[in-house]
This record gives structure tokens, sequence and C-alpha cells, in this order.
């Protein structure tokens, strides 16, 4: 692969391990406050 396929893929494995983190945090608060 060409480094930039590469640092493509690093990108889009970052967004979504934030996208799962704050879906994680919002669902923990909406668990807390039920």
């Amino acid at each position: 692969m060409s480094d930039l396929a590469i640092v493509i893929l690093g990108v889009v494995a970052i967004i979504l391990e934030f996208c799962m983190f704050v879906y994680a945090v919002r669902w923990g608060n909406k668990f807390l406050l039920a």
C-alpha cells in the first residue's frame, strides 16, 4: 500500500474510535441520569 492509503486508514480509525468514545460517554450519562 502507498503511504497515503496508510495515513487515510489511520485517520479513519481515529475518527471511529472517537465516535465510539463519544457514544459510550453519552450512553453512560443517559444511564446514570436515568
